[in-house]
């Protein structure tokens, strides 16, 4: 069983990097086969139907199959002016552009962190209807991690052992979700 495991942030040293690696560690422990994307690899042009039309470019191809191949996914975000990041949100309208959906009958679990007090609750709120509209299924359970920069240190560890544990569970619930 395959997951893909995705942080919404394209910083190197981000928080949403770090929380994804627990997610990651969960899915694994409970007998997933996880491959990380970091979206810096992947550089697109914003979405433009114009392009579309002309062709797809090879890393938004390359994207959907590794998405397609997979039964689940991992989502740690951050929130970018109560919403979105508008990097991250650019990588799904792409892969929105398929008839054969990648992203349709996929569970998904969803978690982010900020270092505001709200966490990423809006940016979480905000991926339910693009899911929703894709045919993805989203776990009920989802993690905001508020002021991030208290939470983890700067090599990846996390301070906050509470935190660390539902970042676990999250990532095994999704890994049992996709075996049912």
């Amino acid at each position: 069983m395959k997951i893909i495991a995705i942080a919404g942030s394209f910083r190197e040293k981000s928080y949403n990097k770090m929380a994804l690696k627990f997610m990651i560690q969960g899915a694994r422990d409970a007998g997933a086969i996880v491959e990380e994307i970091d979206l810096r690899d992947y550089p697109m042009p914003i979405y433009d139907e114009d392009i579309d039309k002309a062709g797809k470019p090879e890393n938004v191809l390359i994207l959907k199959e590794k998405i397609a191949e997979a039964k689940g996914i991992l989502i740690c975000t951050p929130e970018y002016n109560h919403s979105l990041p508008g990097g991250f949100k650019n990588v799904i309208d792409w892969l929105s552009r398929f008839k054969d959906q990648p992203f349709k009958g996929k569970w998904i679990a969803l978690a982010g962190a900020s270092t505001s007090l709200w966490g990423t609750v809006r940016a979480q709120l905000a991926f339910l209807p693009v899911f929703r509209v894709l045919a993805a299924h989203v776990l009920p359970t989802q993690i905001y991690i508020p002021l991030a920069q208290n939470i983890f240190n700067e090599d990846g560890s996390c301070k906050d052992e509470s935190t660390q544990n539902k970042l676990i569970l999250l990532g095994k619930e999704l890994a049992e979700k996709i075996k049912q």
